[in-house]
């Protein structure tokens, strides 16, 4: 009786560990979209700071470097960034890191940019917008 179940137990395990490398199979051929280009209307210099506007219909989960309170944005709302305050815009299936540049000239942002899907993350795409 005892070997019959060390048995199953054991073929169990091995369903298992082909099961989890079928999976594993399976999710790699999920194709990933494309990094994500600009979630931004405008960029602007304000001041020392740079204003971003979001494209309508964008909403996403905004967190500062420093801070360990996240705010909800969207929708054509204005985001300003500070040059000492780099941000993470974050949704369900994407995510930016944004830092500000002021000087040198031209003023922007510095983007990386990635797209996820379930928990399999797709590449960095970095590029910069500069600031009209």
């Amino acid at each position: 009786m005892k070997r019959l179940l060390l048995c199953v137990a054991l073929a169990a395990v091995a369903a298992a560990l082909l099961f989890a490398g079928d999976l594993k199979r399976r999710l790699a051929r999920i194709p990933l979209p494309p990094p994500p280009s600009s979630p931004f209307a405008s960029v602007a210099v304000e001041g020392d700071a740079i204003a971003a506007r979001l494209l309508p219909g964008e909403q996403f989960m905004v967190f500062r470097s420093g801070s360990k309170v996240a705010k909800l944005i969207g929708d054509s709302e204005l985001l300003t960034i500070s040059p000492d305050e780099p941000v993470l815009l974050t949704s369900a299936h994407r995510s930016y890191h944004l830092a500000c540049r002021t000087s040198p000239s031209p003023a922007g942002l510095n983007v990386e940019a990635r797209s996820n899907v379930h928990e399999i993350k797709g590449p960095v795409k970095s590029f910069f917008i500069q600031a009209q």
